[in-house]
């Protein structure tokens, strides 16, 4: 997901999430044959802007065609919608057991951290 959206989190809290961000990028992956790729690459092509129903993950260049709007929730306990913009058919799709965790953008990405997780870190 992409930058440009200002998060209303303390800076503790941004602390803690650039951290896990960072963890992320120092680990790669092997998958099947390939070279290993990183977990976390860099986002890059889309932007996160946030909105009333949420966050919304948008292309970063004008005119470039999208093939499903995503919309991410203030809070991991509530639903995130995936409509596929070509048929129309929307999900709404929620985590069965996930905490009240807000949203932070950190880097390009959305991530929800609880605070259970903030104090193992």
């Amino acid at each position: 997901m992409g930058t440009g959206c200002q998060k209303s989190a303390g800076p503790d809290e941004q602390q803690d999430a650039d951290a896990v961000v960072e963890r992320l990028r120092a680990h790669s992956m092997k998958v099947k044959e390939a070279e290993p790729r990183a977990v976390l690459p860099p986002a890059g092509g889309v932007h996160v802007e946030r909105g009333e129903a949420g966050f919304s993950v948008k292309p970063s260049r004008e005119g470039a065609r999208r093939a499903a709007r995503v919309v991410l929730p203030e809070e991991a306990q509530r639903p995130f919608q995936v409509k596929d913009l070509a048929s129309g058919l929307t999900l709404d799709v929620a985590l069965e057991g996930a905490s009240a965790a807000k949203a932070e953008v950190v880097d390009g990405y959305v991530g929800m951290i609880s605070s259970s997780a903030r104090s193992r870190a």
